[in-house]
Protein backbone atom coordinates (compact mmCIF):
# COMPACT_ATOMS: atom_id res chain seq x y z
CA UNK A 1 0.00 0.00 0.00
CA UNK A 2 1.59 3.49 -1.03
CA UNK A 3 1.93 5.85 2.04
CA UNK A 4 0.74 9.41 1.38
CA UNK A 5 3.30 11.61 1.87
CA UNK A 6 1.50 14.90 2.43
CA UNK A 7 1.08 14.00 6.18
CA UNK A 8 4.94 14.26 7.13
CA UNK A 9 5.09 17.52 4.43
CA UNK A 10 2.46 19.24 6.15
CA UNK A 11 4.09 18.70 9.94
CA UNK A 12 7.25 19.64 8.58
CA UNK A 13 5.56 22.74 6.65
CA UNK A 14 3.48 22.94 11.08
CA UNK A 15 7.38 22.54 12.13
CA UNK A 16 8.52 25.44 9.96
CA UNK A 17 6.14 27.93 11.10
CA UNK A 18 7.07 27.26 14.77
CA UNK A 19 10.54 27.52 13.84
CA UNK A 20 11.43 24.24 15.05
CA UNK A 21 13.73 23.08 11.99
CA UNK A 22 14.85 19.84 13.28
CA UNK A 23 11.26 18.57 13.79
CA UNK A 24 10.86 20.03 10.09
CA UNK A 25 14.11 18.26 9.17
CA UNK A 26 13.04 14.70 10.26
CA UNK A 27 9.53 15.12 8.52
CA UNK A 28 10.79 15.75 5.31
CA UNK A 29 13.50 13.32 5.00
CA UNK A 30 10.40 10.62 6.63
CA UNK A 31 8.48 11.63 2.92
CA UNK A 32 11.64 11.21 1.16
CA UNK A 33 12.27 7.35 2.63
CA UNK A 34 8.93 6.47 0.57
CA UNK A 35 9.31 8.89 -2.38
CA UNK A 36 12.70 9.60 -2.72
CA UNK A 37 12.05 11.43 -6.29
CA UNK A 38 10.29 13.78 -4.80
CA UNK A 39 11.88 16.99 -6.12
CA UNK A 40 9.71 19.03 -3.82
CA UNK A 41 10.11 17.52 -0.49
CA UNK A 42 13.96 17.48 -1.55
CA UNK A 43 13.91 21.63 -2.22
CA UNK A 44 11.98 22.13 0.89
CA UNK A 45 14.22 19.65 3.08
CA UNK A 46 17.20 21.69 1.69
CA UNK A 47 15.96 24.58 2.43
CA UNK A 48 15.35 23.72 5.92
CA UNK A 49 18.41 22.57 6.90
CA UNK A 50 19.73 26.10 5.83
CA UNK A 51 17.86 27.33 7.81
CA UNK A 52 18.42 25.52 10.72
CA UNK A 53 22.48 25.33 9.77
CA UNK A 54 22.01 29.94 9.53
CA UNK A 55 20.28 30.38 12.62
CA UNK A 56 22.27 28.08 14.92
CA UNK A 57 25.59 30.50 13.77
CA UNK A 58 27.63 27.03 13.70
CA UNK A 59 31.04 27.04 12.69
CA UNK A 60 31.81 25.95 9.12
CA UNK A 61 34.93 23.55 10.53
CA UNK A 62 32.98 22.78 13.29
CA UNK A 63 30.13 21.53 10.96
CA UNK A 64 32.19 19.78 9.34
CA UNK A 65 34.20 17.49 11.19
CA UNK A 66 30.92 16.76 12.75
CA UNK A 67 29.99 15.77 9.73
CA UNK A 68 32.61 12.87 9.02
CA UNK A 69 31.08 9.65 9.76
CA UNK A 70 28.08 10.63 7.32
CA UNK A 71 30.37 12.00 4.79
CA UNK A 72 32.64 8.17 4.83
CA UNK A 73 29.09 6.33 4.87
CA UNK A 74 28.27 7.92 2.00
CA UNK A 75 31.36 7.48 0.31
CA UNK A 76 31.66 4.08 1.11
CA UNK A 77 27.96 3.27 0.39
CA UNK A 78 28.20 5.14 -3.39
CA UNK A 79 31.64 3.24 -4.38
CA UNK A 80 29.84 -0.09 -3.46
CA UNK A 81 26.80 1.00 -5.68
CA UNK A 82 24.42 1.23 -2.38
CA UNK A 83 22.98 3.82 -3.88
CA UNK A 84 20.00 5.19 -2.05
CA UNK A 85 21.94 4.15 1.49
CA UNK A 86 24.24 6.80 -0.06
CA UNK A 87 21.99 9.26 -0.72
CA UNK A 88 20.07 9.23 2.96
CA UNK A 89 23.61 9.49 4.64
CA UNK A 90 24.25 12.37 2.25
CA UNK A 91 21.14 14.14 3.75
CA UNK A 92 22.29 13.30 7.40
CA UNK A 93 25.88 15.21 6.80
CA UNK A 94 23.57 17.82 4.81
CA UNK A 95 21.90 18.60 7.97
CA UNK A 96 24.75 19.11 9.84
CA UNK A 97 26.66 20.79 7.02
CA UNK A 98 24.42 21.98 4.12
CA UNK A 99 27.05 23.40 2.29
CA UNK A 100 29.27 20.06 1.91
CA UNK A 101 29.56 20.67 -2.21
CA UNK A 102 30.99 16.70 -1.54
CA UNK A 103 27.98 15.06 -0.25
CA UNK A 104 25.87 16.96 -3.07
CA UNK A 105 27.69 15.53 -5.60
CA UNK A 106 27.67 12.28 -4.39
CA UNK A 107 23.86 12.50 -3.89
CA UNK A 108 23.60 14.10 -7.28
CA UNK A 109 25.60 10.55 -8.75
CA UNK A 110 23.66 7.83 -6.99
CA UNK A 111 20.24 9.98 -7.37
CA UNK A 112 21.19 9.63 -11.04
CA UNK A 113 22.90 5.25 -10.83
CA UNK A 114 19.11 4.76 -9.62
CA UNK A 115 17.19 6.88 -12.71
CA UNK A 116 16.40 9.27 -10.45
CA UNK A 117 17.50 11.77 -13.02
CA UNK A 118 14.51 14.92 -12.01
CA UNK A 119 16.60 14.77 -8.10
CA UNK A 120 20.43 14.73 -9.94
CA UNK A 121 19.43 17.68 -12.16
CA UNK A 122 17.88 19.54 -9.44
CA UNK A 123 20.72 18.72 -7.11
CA UNK A 124 22.90 19.80 -9.92
CA UNK A 125 21.71 23.20 -10.63
CA UNK A 126 21.52 23.78 -7.16
CA UNK A 127 25.82 22.96 -6.83
CA UNK A 128 26.10 25.21 -10.04
CA UNK A 129 23.94 28.36 -9.03
CA UNK A 130 24.78 28.82 -5.67
CA UNK A 131 28.86 27.81 -5.68
CA UNK A 132 30.14 28.68 -8.95
CA UNK A 133 28.05 29.24 -11.91
CA UNK A 134 30.81 29.29 -14.49
CA UNK A 135 32.16 25.82 -13.24
CA UNK A 136 32.74 24.17 -16.48
CA UNK A 137 32.85 20.53 -15.02
CA UNK A 138 29.58 21.34 -13.07
CA UNK A 139 27.76 22.25 -15.89
CA UNK A 140 29.36 18.99 -18.52
CA UNK A 141 27.79 16.94 -15.70
CA UNK A 142 24.11 18.94 -16.04
CA UNK A 143 24.43 18.40 -19.59
CA UNK A 144 24.85 14.51 -19.35
CA UNK A 145 22.09 14.42 -16.71
CA UNK A 146 19.50 16.03 -19.03
CA UNK A 147 20.87 14.30 -22.11
CA UNK A 148 20.10 10.84 -19.88
CA UNK A 149 16.45 12.24 -18.94
CA UNK A 150 15.77 12.68 -22.66
CA UNK A 151 15.85 16.81 -22.18
CA UNK A 152 17.82 17.26 -25.26
CA UNK A 153 16.73 20.97 -25.57
CA UNK A 154 18.29 22.27 -21.71
CA UNK A 155 20.96 20.51 -22.51
CA UNK A 156 21.61 22.35 -25.68
CA UNK A 157 21.10 25.65 -23.58
CA UNK A 158 23.79 24.42 -20.96
CA UNK A 159 26.09 23.51 -23.97
CA UNK A 160 25.56 27.36 -25.06
CA UNK A 161 26.55 28.38 -21.35
CA UNK A 162 29.66 26.36 -21.82
CA UNK A 163 30.51 28.26 -25.06
CA UNK A 164 29.61 31.61 -24.22
CA UNK A 165 31.90 30.81 -20.76
CA UNK A 166 35.06 28.85 -23.13
CA UNK A 167 34.48 30.08 -26.93
CA UNK A 168 37.58 27.35 -27.36
CA UNK A 169 35.95 24.55 -25.18
CA UNK A 170 35.52 20.93 -27.64
CA UNK A 171 31.57 21.02 -26.59
CA UNK A 172 30.63 21.47 -30.83
CA UNK A 173 29.85 17.70 -30.74
CA UNK A 174 27.76 16.85 -28.33
CA UNK A 175 25.45 20.18 -29.04
CA UNK A 176 25.55 18.96 -32.78
CA UNK A 177 24.65 15.44 -31.70
CA UNK A 178 21.56 16.74 -29.48
CA UNK A 179 20.31 19.23 -31.94
CA UNK A 180 19.90 16.20 -34.32
CA UNK A 181 18.53 14.37 -31.08
CA UNK A 182 16.45 17.03 -30.90
CA UNK A 183 15.05 17.14 -34.93
CA UNK A 184 14.62 13.13 -35.16
CA UNK A 185 12.47 13.39 -32.15
CA UNK A 186 9.59 14.80 -34.83
CA UNK A 187 10.27 11.60 -36.71
CA UNK A 188 10.19 9.41 -33.91
CA UNK A 189 7.13 9.92 -32.72
CA UNK A 190 5.39 10.63 -35.63
CA UNK A 191 4.42 13.88 -34.15
CA UNK A 192 2.53 15.77 -37.20
CA UNK A 193 1.26 14.28 -40.79
CA UNK A 194 3.23 17.59 -41.75
CA UNK A 195 6.32 16.77 -40.37
CA UNK A 196 5.81 13.17 -42.15
CA UNK A 197 4.87 14.81 -45.46
CA UNK A 198 8.34 16.14 -45.71
CA UNK A 199 9.84 13.03 -46.78
CA UNK A 200 7.47 10.59 -48.65
CA UNK A 201 9.83 7.73 -49.26
CA UNK A 202 9.88 6.07 -45.83
CA UNK A 203 13.68 4.71 -47.15
CA UNK A 204 15.03 7.90 -46.96
CA UNK A 205 13.05 8.78 -43.84
CA UNK A 206 14.55 6.20 -42.14
CA UNK A 207 18.21 7.10 -43.41
CA UNK A 208 17.30 11.05 -42.44
CA UNK A 209 16.29 10.14 -38.97
CA UNK A 210 19.50 7.14 -38.18
CA UNK A 211 21.64 10.42 -39.94
CA UNK A 212 20.32 13.03 -36.82
CA UNK A 213 20.31 10.69 -34.40
CA UNK A 214 22.92 10.35 -31.81
CA UNK A 215 24.91 6.90 -31.98
CA UNK A 216 25.05 5.66 -28.82
CA UNK A 217 26.36 1.82 -30.19
CA UNK A 218 28.78 0.65 -32.72
CA UNK A 219 26.05 -0.63 -34.67
CA UNK A 220 24.06 2.63 -34.98
CA UNK A 221 27.61 4.10 -35.90
CA UNK A 222 28.20 1.86 -38.71
CA UNK A 223 24.87 2.11 -39.77
CA UNK A 224 25.17 6.02 -39.75
CA UNK A 225 28.58 5.87 -41.82
CA UNK A 226 26.66 3.79 -44.36
CA UNK A 227 24.50 6.72 -45.01
CA UNK A 228 26.89 9.37 -44.98
CA UNK A 229 29.42 7.38 -47.19
CA UNK A 230 26.25 7.23 -49.81
CA UNK A 231 26.01 11.27 -49.35
CA UNK A 232 29.77 11.42 -50.48
CA UNK A 233 29.72 8.87 -53.45
CA UNK A 234 27.17 11.47 -54.98
CA UNK A 235 29.62 14.52 -54.17
CA UNK A 236 32.89 13.71 -53.54
CA UNK A 237 34.20 16.70 -52.75
CA UNK A 238 31.78 17.18 -49.35
CA UNK A 239 34.95 17.31 -47.01
CA UNK A 240 32.24 18.13 -44.50
CA UNK A 241 30.77 14.90 -44.38
CA UNK A 242 34.14 12.99 -44.70
CA UNK A 243 35.31 14.98 -41.61
CA UNK A 244 31.58 13.84 -39.88
CA UNK A 245 32.16 9.93 -41.23
CA UNK A 246 36.07 10.08 -39.26
CA UNK A 247 33.96 11.35 -36.62
CA UNK A 248 31.66 8.61 -36.26
CA UNK A 249 34.92 6.03 -37.39
CA UNK A 250 36.47 7.82 -34.14
CA UNK A 251 34.11 7.16 -31.45
CA UNK A 252 33.80 3.13 -32.55
CA UNK A 253 33.82 1.35 -29.78
CA UNK A 254 36.38 -0.94 -31.65
CA UNK A 255 38.80 1.18 -31.77
CA UNK A 256 41.44 -0.75 -33.71
CA UNK A 257 39.04 -0.87 -36.50
CA UNK A 258 37.69 2.61 -36.56
CA UNK A 259 41.23 4.23 -36.36
CA UNK A 260 42.52 3.37 -39.67
CA UNK A 261 38.72 4.07 -41.44
CA UNK A 262 38.84 7.08 -39.45
CA UNK A 263 42.87 8.18 -40.00
CA UNK A 264 41.78 7.83 -44.33
CA UNK A 265 38.47 9.86 -43.72
CA UNK A 266 40.39 13.12 -42.40
CA UNK A 267 42.89 12.30 -44.93
CA UNK A 268 40.75 12.80 -47.65
CA UNK A 269 38.80 15.59 -46.21
CA UNK A 270 42.46 17.28 -45.78
CA UNK A 271 43.42 16.98 -49.02
CA UNK A 272 39.90 18.50 -50.57
CA UNK A 273 40.17 21.58 -47.79
CA UNK A 274 44.23 21.88 -46.90
CA UNK A 275 43.10 25.25 -45.44
CA UNK A 276 40.99 24.07 -42.83
CA UNK A 277 42.93 23.55 -39.84
CA UNK A 278 40.40 21.76 -37.44
CA UNK A 279 41.61 18.87 -39.83
CA UNK A 280 44.73 18.34 -38.71
CA UNK A 281 43.87 19.04 -35.15
CA UNK A 282 41.46 16.06 -35.37
CA UNK A 283 44.35 13.63 -36.82
CA UNK A 284 46.58 14.88 -33.60
CA UNK A 285 43.41 13.72 -31.94
CA UNK A 286 43.37 10.63 -33.47
CA UNK A 287 47.04 9.55 -32.89
CA UNK A 288 46.77 10.86 -29.34
CA UNK A 289 44.19 8.57 -28.34
CA UNK A 290 45.63 5.60 -30.28
CA UNK A 291 48.73 6.00 -28.34
CA UNK A 292 46.82 6.29 -24.94
CA UNK A 293 44.64 3.38 -25.63
CA UNK A 294 48.03 1.35 -25.91
CA UNK A 295 49.73 3.03 -22.90
CA UNK A 296 46.70 2.32 -21.15
CA UNK A 297 46.80 -1.48 -21.71
CA UNK A 298 50.59 -2.05 -20.77
CA UNK A 299 49.66 -0.23 -17.33
CA UNK A 300 46.73 -2.48 -16.84
CA UNK A 301 49.00 -5.37 -17.53
CA UNK A 302 51.83 -4.04 -15.16
CA UNK A 303 49.08 -3.57 -12.55
CA UNK A 304 47.73 -7.18 -12.82
CA UNK A 305 51.33 -8.37 -11.95
CA UNK A 306 50.76 -6.11 -8.18
CA UNK A 307 53.77 -4.43 -10.13
CA UNK A 308 56.30 -6.80 -10.00
CA UNK A 309 57.10 -7.33 -13.72
CA UNK A 310 59.84 -6.27 -14.74
CA UNK A 311 59.64 -5.85 -18.48
CA UNK A 312 56.20 -5.48 -18.37
CA UNK A 313 57.32 -1.96 -16.12
CA UNK A 314 59.57 -1.22 -19.02
CA UNK A 315 56.87 -1.55 -21.80
CA UNK A 316 54.36 1.31 -19.81
CA UNK A 317 56.89 3.29 -19.20
CA UNK A 318 58.21 3.25 -22.80
CA UNK A 319 54.54 3.54 -24.14
CA UNK A 320 53.86 6.60 -21.74
CA UNK A 321 57.08 8.29 -22.76
CA UNK A 322 56.15 7.88 -26.54
CA UNK A 323 52.93 8.80 -25.71
CA UNK A 324 53.93 12.19 -23.77
CA UNK A 325 56.88 12.89 -26.64
CA UNK A 326 53.93 12.86 -29.11
CA UNK A 327 51.48 15.19 -27.16
CA UNK A 328 54.32 17.66 -26.83
CA UNK A 329 55.13 17.70 -30.66
CA UNK A 330 51.60 17.75 -31.67
CA UNK A 331 51.09 21.14 -29.71
CA UNK A 332 54.09 22.29 -30.96
CA UNK A 333 52.49 22.14 -34.19
CA UNK A 334 49.29 23.59 -33.10
CA UNK A 335 50.73 26.65 -31.23
CA UNK A 336 53.24 27.25 -34.61
CA UNK A 337 49.93 27.13 -37.06
CA UNK A 338 47.20 28.52 -34.62
CA UNK A 339 49.53 30.66 -32.48
CA UNK A 340 46.47 32.99 -31.03
CA UNK A 341 44.57 29.91 -30.03
CA UNK A 342 45.17 30.07 -26.08
CA UNK A 343 44.12 26.77 -25.02
CA UNK A 344 46.64 25.23 -27.25
CA UNK A 345 49.23 27.61 -25.50
CA UNK A 346 48.11 26.31 -21.82
CA UNK A 347 48.02 22.44 -23.25
CA UNK A 348 51.54 22.39 -24.68
CA UNK A 349 52.39 24.16 -21.01
CA UNK A 350 51.00 21.39 -18.93
CA UNK A 351 52.97 18.76 -21.05
CA UNK A 352 55.81 20.51 -21.32
CA UNK A 353 55.25 21.33 -17.24
CA UNK A 354 54.85 17.02 -17.11
CA UNK A 355 58.36 16.74 -18.91
CA UNK A 356 59.70 19.45 -16.34
CA UNK A 357 60.88 21.14 -18.88
CA UNK A 358 59.80 24.30 -16.42
CA UNK A 359 60.97 27.33 -18.68
CA UNK A 360 59.54 26.01 -21.72
CA UNK A 361 56.32 25.55 -19.67
CA UNK A 362 56.70 29.26 -17.83
CA UNK A 363 57.00 30.50 -21.91
CA UNK A 364 53.54 29.04 -22.94
CA UNK A 365 51.42 29.71 -19.26
CA UNK A 366 52.87 33.67 -20.14
CA UNK A 367 51.21 33.32 -23.35
CA UNK A 368 47.61 31.45 -21.95
CA UNK A 369 47.30 33.39 -18.78
CA UNK A 370 46.14 36.91 -20.88
CA UNK A 371 42.80 34.90 -21.80
CA UNK A 372 40.63 35.38 -18.60
CA UNK A 373 39.17 32.02 -19.02
CA UNK A 374 42.10 30.09 -18.28
CA UNK A 375 43.80 32.79 -16.24
CA UNK A 376 43.61 30.75 -13.11
CA UNK A 377 44.47 27.68 -14.68
CA UNK A 378 47.63 29.39 -15.92
CA UNK A 379 49.53 30.85 -13.25
CA UNK A 380 48.64 28.13 -11.28
CA UNK A 381 50.87 25.83 -13.10
CA UNK A 382 52.92 29.07 -13.57
CA UNK A 383 53.35 28.81 -9.94
CA UNK A 384 54.09 25.06 -9.75
CA UNK A 385 56.89 25.45 -12.81
CA UNK A 386 58.70 28.36 -10.89
CA UNK A 387 58.75 25.81 -7.48
CA UNK A 388 59.57 23.04 -9.53
CA UNK A 389 62.79 25.91 -10.58
CA UNK A 390 63.05 25.87 -6.96
CA UNK A 391 61.78 29.71 -7.15
CA UNK A 392 59.42 29.77 -3.95
CA UNK A 393 58.86 33.25 -4.25
CA UNK A 394 58.10 33.64 -8.16
CA UNK A 395 55.99 30.87 -7.54
CA UNK A 396 53.95 32.53 -4.36
CA UNK A 397 53.40 35.36 -6.73
CA UNK A 398 51.67 33.63 -9.46
CA UNK A 399 49.14 31.85 -7.33
CA UNK A 400 48.31 35.10 -5.39
CA UNK A 401 47.64 36.42 -9.25
CA UNK A 402 45.94 33.47 -9.81
CA UNK A 403 43.48 33.91 -6.76
CA UNK A 404 43.06 37.62 -7.17
CA UNK A 405 39.42 38.64 -7.54
CA UNK A 406 38.15 35.46 -7.33
CA UNK A 407 34.90 34.93 -5.24
CA UNK A 408 33.70 31.41 -6.07
CA UNK A 409 35.77 29.02 -4.44
CA UNK A 410 35.94 26.12 -6.21
CA UNK A 411 37.80 27.77 -9.13
CA UNK A 412 40.63 28.47 -6.71
CA UNK A 413 40.64 25.44 -4.12
CA UNK A 414 43.53 23.71 -5.94
CA UNK A 415 45.74 27.20 -6.36
CA UNK A 416 45.09 27.90 -2.65
CA UNK A 417 46.20 24.16 -1.96
CA UNK A 418 49.43 25.06 -3.81
CA UNK A 419 50.05 28.87 -2.44
CA UNK A 420 49.60 27.56 1.20
CA UNK A 421 52.45 25.00 0.13
CA UNK A 422 54.59 27.55 -1.03
CA UNK A 423 53.97 29.22 1.82
CA UNK A 424 54.49 26.42 4.46
CA UNK A 425 57.94 26.16 2.64
CA UNK A 426 59.00 29.34 3.20
CA UNK A 427 58.29 28.93 6.58
CA UNK A 428 55.23 31.21 6.60
CA UNK A 429 53.13 28.60 8.98
CA UNK A 430 50.28 30.89 10.25
CA UNK A 431 49.65 31.83 6.72
CA UNK A 432 49.79 28.90 5.65
CA UNK A 433 47.46 27.13 8.23
CA UNK A 434 44.57 29.79 7.55
CA UNK A 435 44.78 28.66 3.74
CA UNK A 436 44.27 24.90 4.53
CA UNK A 437 41.65 25.56 6.86
CA UNK A 438 39.79 26.97 4.39
CA UNK A 439 40.13 23.60 2.39
CA UNK A 440 39.45 21.87 5.38
CA UNK A 441 36.06 23.72 5.72
CA UNK A 442 35.04 23.05 2.35
CA UNK A 443 36.13 19.74 1.47
CA UNK A 444 37.59 17.51 4.54
CA UNK A 445 38.35 14.85 2.42
CA UNK A 446 40.35 16.85 0.00
CA UNK A 447 43.93 15.78 -0.56
CA UNK A 448 46.26 15.12 2.51
CA UNK A 449 44.28 18.14 3.55
CA UNK A 450 43.53 16.86 7.48
CA UNK A 451 46.99 15.70 7.67
CA UNK A 452 48.44 19.33 6.09
CA UNK A 453 46.22 20.92 9.53
CA UNK A 454 47.09 18.32 11.93
CA UNK A 455 51.01 18.81 11.10
CA UNK A 456 50.93 23.05 10.94
CA UNK A 457 48.96 23.44 14.30
CA UNK A 458 51.53 21.53 15.66
CA UNK A 459 54.26 23.15 14.07
CA UNK A 460 52.87 26.32 15.55
CA UNK A 461 52.33 25.21 18.97
CA UNK A 462 56.51 24.43 19.17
Amino acid sequence: MAVDINKFITKAQNAIERRNYDLAIFNYKQALMFKPDDIDAREKLRAAQMRNFSESGTNGTVATIKAIVPIIKAIVFSKTKKNEEAIFACEDGLTINPELKVLMKTLSSCAAELGYYDVAIWQTTYLLNKFDPENINIIKDLVELLTNAGRAKEAIEYCEMIKKIDPENDIDIKMRELSASETSAIFSKGATEGARSIIKDSGEAREQEIDSQIARTDDMRLEKIAILEKKVAEKPDDYKTLIRIGDTWYNLEDFNKGYKKAKECYSKAKEIMPSDTTIAVKLGDLEIKKLKIITRKHKDAFDKTGGKDIELKKKYIAAYKKLKAYQISEYEKRVKDQPLISKFHYDLGTFYFDAKRYDDAVAEFQQSCKDPKISIQSYTYMGRSFAGMGQNDLAIDMYKKAIKGQEVFDRIRDTIYFLACAQEEAGEYQESLELFTKIFEDDITYRDIKDKVKILREKIKK
